[in-house]
């Protein structure tokens, strides 16, 4: 009787903390599913070529989503926890990373305009990159770190899901040669506008929040303060993103083609499941410090799991979901697949330590040092090594940054405890 009572009393507890790791990890569910029932597909009908072109599009664009984005996922995440039951507070939160989203647009749109004639090859593709740009605005724009910081995961849940199946059952209805890759973006940012639509509706009609006028001051101390954040995302895309964008450049549409399958898979399935226990946790710990240990173990584990899942499951996956053009990229994910672990402990520590316990610049410092560190492996890597070299370079700069990551962390953690 005492366990059951036991049970309950957890349960009511870590009630916000429980719904949000089932919202999320159905959501996630959703996202690990979808990906499998679409690229495929697309592999299939868009030929290795084209979808390499589309790969490397939605390299450029990411580059725009951390512009965008600006680190407010976790600075607003952790303002909105820490003003959840104030809505002037809340009003003003939303206002003023509203506001310095929308600046930071229109420099990302200029920056993509000046540089899309550079890319030679890709000319006759330019639509495909306006197409991208406009997955990132969509989703950039989408307040998943207001709901994060409320704990009300249910409705990313149920907008995103909404959104990818929007995405998944027009894919299939109107992608229908590999002259049709140019769509492919362009169907999915109408599935980020579903969403985001949706999002905003809730909280400005259903939670009765507005909008306040800022001062330009104002915003700029917003983007200032958000700053270290952003280049503690920006620095690893330097090293993520740029292994794409660099293999598209020196290496061929089909190299870029077997590469971004394998990551692809990895990120459906590996990665984003990280990031959810990450979106699950992070509100948590910042007010329930001292289960940073439990959560530990947890990420390790998770980590460990999905890392042997994919050396293992490789052959299988290329030979139930591409082609047999695409045997190259059994051993790319292997080798991305290894970086989830490590992945996993830069998460742990960063994010849900370093973080939590106000370390920003602590990490902004790392992520520089690290990310430079990876950038410069990816040059050599990719121009000799082209595919392999990309996904070497994703494995090496994790396993670096997990490393330093984690000796911080325990630095820091004796330290306090000592005292």
């Amino acid at each position: 009787m005492k366990f059951f009572t036991r049970i309950i009393d957890l349960q009511k507890k870590y009630k916000s903390l429980i719904e949000s790791i089932l919202s999320l990890g159905f959501l996630q569910l959703a996202n690990m599913i979808l990906p499998l029932i679409t690229l495929p597909y697309l592999v299939k009908v868009l030929g290795v070529n084209n979808y390499g072109i589309y790969v490397f599009a939605y390299s450029v664009s990411n580059y725009f989503a951390t512009i965008i984005d600006y680190g407010f996922k976790l600075t607003g995440t952790r303002d909105v926890a820490l003003n959840r039951k104030d809505p002037k507070a809340l009003s003003a939160i939303i206002s003023k990373i509203l506001y310095s989203k929308f600046l930071l647009t229109i420099v990302s749109l200029l920056i993509l305009s000046a540089t899309i004639p550079l890319f030679d090859k890709y000319n006759e593709s330019y639509l495909v990159f306006y197409f991208s740009f406009l997955v990132v605005l969509f989703t950039s724009f989408f307040p998943d770190w207001f709901f994060q910081g409320i704990e009300k995961m249910r409705f990313i849940t149920i907008l995103n899901l909404s959104s990818r199946l929007v995405f998944t059952i027009a894919i299939f209805i109107f992608i229908k040669s590999p002259g049709d890759y140019i769509f492919v973006p362009l169907i999915g940012a109408i599935g980020g506008l579903v969403a985001m639509i949706g999002a905003w509706w809730i909280i400005l009609v259903q939670m009765k929040l507005s909008f306040i006028r800022q001062r330009a001051a104002d915003i700029v101390k917003t983007i200032k303060e958000s700053t270290p954040l952003f280049l503690n995302s920006l620095f690893p895309t330097l090293y993520n993103n740029t292994s794409a964008f660099l293999l598209g450049i020196f290496g061929t549409p089909a190299q870029l083609a077997y590469y971004g399958a394998a990551q692809r898979i990895v990120e459906a399935i590996g990665t984003s499941a990280i990031r959810i226990l990450t979106q699950a946790f992070f509100p948590h710990l910042n007010v329930q410090k001292g289960q940073s240990n439990a959560v530990g173990k947890i990420f390790f584990f998770s980590g460990l799991i999905l890392a042997v899942f994919f050396i293992v499951s490789a052959p299988w996956i290329v030979k139930y979901l591409f082609t047999e053009e695409f045997g190259q990229s059994v051993w790319l994910i292997r080798i991305i697949g290894l970086s989830v672990l490590f992945f996993a402990i830069n998460d742990n520590y960063g994010t849900n330590y370093l973080l939590v316990n106000r370390q920003d610049k602590l990490l902004m410092r790392i992520s520089m040092v690290v990310s430079f560190i990876g950038l410069s492996l990816a040059f050599p890597l990719i121009f000799f090594f082209k595919h392999w070299g990309a996904a070497f370079t994703i494995l090496l700069s994790r396993m670096l940054f997990a490393g330093v990551v984690f000796y911080y962390a325990r630095k820091i953690e004796l330290s306090t405890t000592s005292n």
